[in-house]
């Protein structure tokens, strides 16, 4: 990408596409210009403007998750901001069609340039809103909208299998410390990792024997007045859809396992200095499973670390979110119907379940076949 340079004692006139818009208090000089539209501010701005939806009031009662604004962040950390910058591309005017298809371009990844071409959208979005260009002027218009590449080959969800998942399930009781009865609590209800990081002994129904979801336990940033990230924090947040608000029936295994691991964490309440130093007692409020500085998870921490428990018992490194697709695996393929799978993993529709959640293994296929061609063929042979 070519840097652009501007003669900035050029008298230029704020819209060239309609005469009668013409006066002379539409006649600035381009240095004047720019210094009202210097990228770093509005970016700034558009952050701070997006973090202002985060807040739930009568004019928005549907307020943005700060997850997503932190998305919109990192995007603009590290796909924009660099390359505008290696540009010495300083001014709002700047950031033309030539150069966001040009970053576009660059970014490797379907998701990557997707994510970017939406932060592009709503920070032009945001510059009419602001009425620093004018819709008609809108340089967005004529950006390429990246194109899904089209899969050679059946994508395959990663999980484990059905008749290995036993064998994860042994691990995480002999390991036996919070996080591994963490990760198993995700194998046997399919919650997403924020979800299971959330959980609260109130949300505990053993006469139901139900595990309800009404919470998620998250990492947030923490943004100066210039819109720039300073830190983190954690915090209870909302779940990621209407639907996500729910009830999970527990197997056998998984109501033993939590009773013991309840009964180990009251003790834990009444033997700890540290808990005795703060005088705190256990209650029905405290979530089920702390870490090292008896503080909830964060599903980033399991993303280090179940990995690294597999490598200690030599097994196949897996994510967090891979066993929630092992447990929709498994419920599929013992004949969970639809509607039931989709509830519980609390999806809007079984296409979502189905695409994203569901991997139909080598050995079901084959098992299929083998059962339609004996019914079609060897039957009527025999």
């Amino acid at each position: 990408m070519q840097n652009i340079a501007f003669n900035k004692d050029t008298p230029i006139l704020l819209t060239n596409k309609y005469n009668d818009d013409i006066s002379l208090d539409n006649v600035i000089t381009k240095k004047q210009e720019d210094e009202m539209y210097l990228i770093e501010d509005f970016f700034t701005d558009w952050i701070n403007y997006e973090l202002s939806l985060c807040e739930k009031t009568d004019e928005n009662p549907n307020p943005l998750s700060q997850k997503t604004i932190d998305g919109y962040h990192k995007v603009l950390s590290t796909y924009i901001e660099p390359v505008l910058k290696n540009n010495k591309l300083l001014y709002f005017r700047q950031i033309t069609t030539d150069v966001m298809n040009n970053i576009l371009k660059d970014i490797k990844g379907y998701h990557s340039k997707r994510n970017t071409y939406i932060v592009f959208s709503l920070l032009f979005q945001y510059a009419i809103l602001k009425k620093k260009i004018r819709k008609s002027e809108n340089p967005f218009d004529d950006v390429k909208k990246p194109i899904k590449p089209k899969a050679t080959i059946e994508k395959e969800i990663r999980c484990i299998e059905t008749e290995k998942q036993h064998i994860y399930s042994d691990m995480f009781e002999k390991e036996n410390t919070d996080m591994s009865i963490l990760l198993e609590t995700i194998l046997l209800t399919g919650l997403r990792p924020e979800e299971a990081c959330g959980l609260k002994w109130k949300c505990f129904d053993l006469e139901k024997k139900m595990l309800i979801i009404n919470n998620a336990y998250k990492s947030f940033n923490i943004y100066n007045e210039k819109g720039k990230v300073i830190g983190h924090y954690r915090s209870d947040a909302t779940l990621k859809t209407p639907e996500s608000y729910r009830t999970v029936p527990m197997c056998p295994r998984l109501i033993e396992i939590l009773l013991k691991h309840r009964e180990n964490q009251k003790q834990r309440f009444k033997t700890y200095r540290k808990f005795k130093n703060e005088g705190r007692k256990w209650s029905e409020d405290d979530y089920m499973f702390l870490g090292r500085t008896y503080k909830p998870y964060v599903s980033d921490t399991l993303s280090s670390a179940f990995p690294e428990l597999c490598d200690k018992y030599k097994l196949e490194k897996f994510y967090p979110y891979d066993l929630r697709h092992s447990f929709a695996t498994f419920c599929y393929e013992k004949g969970m119907k639809e509607l039931v799978l989709m509830k519980i993993l609390g999806h809007s529709s079984f296409e979502t379940t189905h695409k994203y959640y569901v991997n139909v293994s080598k050995k079901i296929k084959e098992r299929e076949m083998q059962e339609v061609f004996n019914d079609v063929f060897y039957k009527r042979a025999s």
